[in-house]
């Protein structure tokens, strides 16, 4: 779904990554495909080992409506949601997992 209006509410996307390196760069790249004009990227390196991280510091790096967490350890996928939803300012937040 797409739209072109200004007054359209900002999403967060929100994903949580944990040595996930073999999905994401497929996930980066569907991400980028995303067609809502208003969004914001906010991903969460749950402490990967894997080479995952530096993707995700990279891939946000390239992007002004991107951030990056990085967690020095795995603290579990809902306090990693958690501490994503605190950074998050869109209006509408939706989760890829």
């Amino acid at each position: 779904m797409g739209t072109n209006r200004t007054d359209a509410p900002l999403v967060s996307i929100i994903v949580v990554n944990w040595n996930g390196i073999e999905f994401i760069d497929d996930c980066l790249s569907a991400l980028e495909k995303q067609t809502w004009k208003r969004r914001e990227f906010i991903l969460v390196d749950n402490g990967s080992t894997d080479g995952s991280a530096e993707h995700i510091r990279n891939w946000t790096a390239q992007l002004a409506n991107a951030q990056g967490i990085f967690l020095s350890e795995n603290t579990g996928f809902c306090k990693a949601n958690n501490l994503a939803f605190a950074k998050a300012t869109g209006e509408w937040i939706a989760l890829v997992n």
